[in-house]
């Protein structure tokens, strides 16, 4: 990519800006500290935004130059140019190293968080777990004895990748040779071609349906609650799309799949309102019964649990009855989670808000469902079963409760709780073989051994999101590198708040994690001309951080803290 002059001196000033305000306040201390905080935070912006507005950035000299002070001037000429030598702009993932003028493949770019976080799922053969996060799906080979080892890394706009970013679910087909996943960044349907022997995925196509959306990304990040079934036949592709909180987009289109290229043609949408549900409205959480003949769904409809009847020839949904819970929630009924049993014979939802667990035994004959329990639970979020319908597990606030089931009436006896760490976004999922369960939490992949016969649990294998990349990279602000081209730091925010330190393979341009440094809240970091310390500011901490750098191996040194003393109103 070629960079303009204009653009590339604008960025320049911006470092130069930084680092001008770390030497002016040694020499003058009595100048504002905040002044100093907001010009080096200003010339983070232009460094992440790219702007070349050189009107507002000579405002910025002024404001903080006094009339006819030329000192400041003259330093920052001086900085110019060995500034320009270490030119990196993270954004655009381009960078000239230095001595090089070479301009280098983008190292990262949207890499963000690597986390896989937000769903998780099996392949009917067992051998993979698939996880889907903020920027990532993870491809993980599935042991015999159950614990996982990553086969595959697709990090957006890294090596090639691209069209990832929010995977809300993921569904592997019945046969294994496709994968689907929602792009939440933008409704899109991701459509991957699989190695059977494995497990490896390859984007096909990314499909954009008109039934979500002309406008494109406009959902509210915090209405994120897609789900992608495909009926047991394999022959239809259900996506569900049903914000968290009352929203008025719901709906379900029907997609029939085919099965030799996975391509797919919709055949019905249902929205709010519609006939096809007598005037309700879509459910948040949807499940079939193994027989493919009915699908049971809960969510934003008060205290209903709506049961449909499936035509397996055509794939056409119909709404069967819609029946009362008698649980009322403060807060209505939104955020849910549906089950049917193995066995069909039971079906179990979940009312987060209200925290009940409810259950519905089903009549095989003619589907309809009696109300057969309901029980108080924490925050129930995510429920499986085992393939013999003998144990259901609950993932609820922070664990994971584990049930004996009665094979005769459904009931249910709690016989174990497990803390999980299981939070928001976060997956839960079984292997087919029934031997361990999985969860995807925002730090961590944790298996879970399940006993054959009692059905509880233990804890045997965890594995940080530090999947083909880092977790440390979220919300990144700057990026510098050493003088001498072998290290470089990535400043971050917010719950990544620190610097990132990676290793510079000088001939490949490789990268690779060093460590991490926590520090509050990187506003804005600028390195020495030396290559000797790095100048770290912060707003919301009020303070400006040096930090020596070890010349062989990268490693950083608190030296200094400058905390702002001066009164508010000086400012």
């Amino acid at each position: 990519m070629r960079i303009s002059k204009q653009k590339e001196k604008a960025r320049l000033c911006a470092f130069s800006f930084c680092f001008l305000s770390w030497v002016e306040y040694q020499a003058k201390p009595e100048i504002s500290f905040k002044k100093i905080l907001h010009l080096c935070s200003n010339a983070g912006s232009y460094l992440s935004y790219g702007q070349d507005n050189f009107q507002a950035l000579d405002k910025l000299k002024r404001r903080f130059m006094k009339k006819n002070d030329f000192r400041q001037l003259r330093c920052f000429r001086r900085l110019l140019a060995p500034i320009r030598r270490i030119f990196l702009v993270f954004v655009f993932g381009v960078t000239l190293l230095p001595g090089t003028g070479q301009v280098q493949p983008r190292f990262i770019s949207n890499i963000g968080d690597t986390e896989a976080s937000y769903c998780l799922a099996s392949s009917p053969d067992g051998k993979n777990v698939y996880a889907g996060g903020l920027y990532t799906i993870v491809v993980f080979a599935r042991h015999a004895d159950g614990s996982l080892v990553t086969r595959q890394v697709l990090n957006n706009d890294h090596q090639g990748v691209a069209q990832i970013g929010r995977i809300m679910d993921i569904v592997v087909t019945s046969d294994g040779r496709f994968v689907y996943a929602v792009r939440g960044a933008d409704q899109t349907l991701l459509l991957f071609s699989r190695d059977s022997t494995t497990g490896e995925i390859l984007l096909k196509d990314a499909i954009k349906d008109s039934a979500f959306f002309s406008r494109y990304g406009d959902v509210p990040v915090v209405e994120r609650n897609y789900r992608l079934l495909i009926s047991p036949d394999g022959a239809h592709l259900f996506w569900l799309y049903s914000p968290l909180w009352h929203y008025p987009d719901n709906r379900l289109a029907v997609f029939r799949r085919n099965t030799q290229t996975g391509y797919l043609d919709r055949i019905q949408i249902i929205k709010n309102g519609d006939a096809e549900l007598d005037g309700l409205n879509v459910t948040s959480s949807l499940a079939f019964s193994p027989d493919g003949n009915f699908l049971d769904g809960a969510g934003h409809n008060d205290d209903k649990l709506l049961a449909f009847s499936r035509d397996s020839g055509s794939g056409l949904i119909s709404l069967d009855n819609a029946y009362e819970t008698r649980v009322s929630s403060t807060f209505g009924w939104f955020q849910s989670a549906v089950l049917v049993t193995p066995d069909g014979e039971s079906v179990y939802a979940a009312n987060f808000s209200a925290g009940w667990f409810i259950i519905f035994n089903r009549n095989l004959e003619d589907g309809r469902l009696t109300l057969s329990d309901i029980i108080q639970q924490p925050g129930p979020r995510v429920i499986l079963s085992s393939s013999q319908s003998d144990h259901i597990y609950l993932g609820r606030n922070g664990e994971i409760a584990t049930f004996n089931r009665d094979l005769q009436t459904g009931q249910l006896n709690l016989a174990q709780v497990i803390a999980g760490g299981f939070r928001d976004p976060a997956g839960l999922t079984i292997s087919p073989d029934d031997k361990t369960l999985y969860k995807t939490t925002d730090t961590e992949v944790t298996s879970i051994q399940k006993d054959s016969v009692s059905g509880k649990l233990t804890l045997f294998q965890q594995l940080d999101n530090n999947l083909g990349g880092t977790d440390r990279l979220g919300r990144s602000r700057s990026v510098e590198t050493s003088p001498d081209g072998r290290f470089l730091y990535v400043a971050a925010r917010f719950e990544d708040a620190g610097i990132s330190t990676f290793a510079r393979d000088q001939e490949q341009g490789t990268l690779t994690l060093t460590r991490s440094d926590s520090l509050p809240d990187v506003s804005a970091m600028i390195m020495a001309p030396d290559g000797r310390h790095l100048y770290v500011s912060s707003v919301s901490e009020n303070t400006i951080t040096n930090l020596a750098i070890d010349p062989s191996t990268g490693a950083l040194r608190l030296v200094q803290t400058l905390q702002d003393t001066f009164d508010q109103k000086r400012i």
